[in-house]
């Protein structure tokens, strides 16, 4: 007498719990994928704000001392989705000279939460007092 012959392949119940076990596995997977894009995502938003705010310090230090202006809720040029303020405190007297505290900030749209990142800077009118003395 022969032994029955075992069929080739797999049951219908093995099929449907090894995709059970795949999807238990593959579902926090995904989930992590998501979380890396979305952090990913804030990152460079954070990064471009960044750089977008030092820019403005950057054409802020250039002017004059008495043409530095606050700026109220302006869209950054040629970057849709960042709007920036320039915050101004002072001027006040230092040793003699006039100081101003100088705030840039760049806010900017992350899912529905605004963000922002802002820069800190004094300007002083010693250079132009020095002009002036020479």
């Amino acid at each position: 007498m022969s032994k029955p012959k075992k069929p080739d392949g797999f049951t219908f119940i093995e099929v449907i719990i090894g995709v059970l076990i795949l999807g238990i596995v593959l579902v926090p997977l995904f989930d992590i994928f998501a979380k890396s894009n979305w952090h990913s995502v804030d990152a460079e938003k954070s990064t471009t704000a960044l750089y977008l705010a030092q820019s403005v310090l950057e054409e802020l230090k250039n002017k004059p001392f008495d043409d530095i202006k606050p700026v109220s809720d302006r869209e950054y040029d040629g970057r849709p989705g960042y709007r920036y303020t320039v915050k101004i405190n002072g001027p006040e007297d230092v040793n003699g000279y006039q100081v101003k505290h100088i705030t840039v900030v760049v806010s900017y749209m992350m899912g529905n939460v605004t963000k922002q990142v802002s820069l800190t800077m004094e300007k002083t009118n010693r250079d132009e007092i020095a002009e002036q003395q020479m």
